[in-house]
């Protein structure tokens, strides 16, 4: 599974349904704790994810979000 970000959870205030909150809620921590491994963007979110949902921090990967220093450079040739 993959988790951006919980700011729905964080900021519950700034969702305007109570419906919203709790399907919200409920959606994202049921499924964080039936996955087997949860990747996510940063440290940060990776440490509201263990605030908020409450998972185990072995279960959640830190994957960036760019391009493998593997892939180089791209040198294009002017046209003359």
């Amino acid at each position: 599974m993959t988790i951006h970000d919980v700011v729905y959870i964080a900021c519950a205030q700034d969702l305007q349904s109570q419906l919203g909150k709790f399907y919200y809620t409920a959606m994202m921590r049921a499924s964080a704790h039936l996955s087997t491994r949860i990747i996510t963007d940063s440290v940060f979110s990776k440490n509201e994810i263990i605030r908020y949902l409450h998972i185990d921090p072995d279960k959640i990967t830190v994957i960036y979000p760019a391009v493998d220093a593997a892939f180089g450079r791209i040198f294009r040739r002017s046209r003359s």
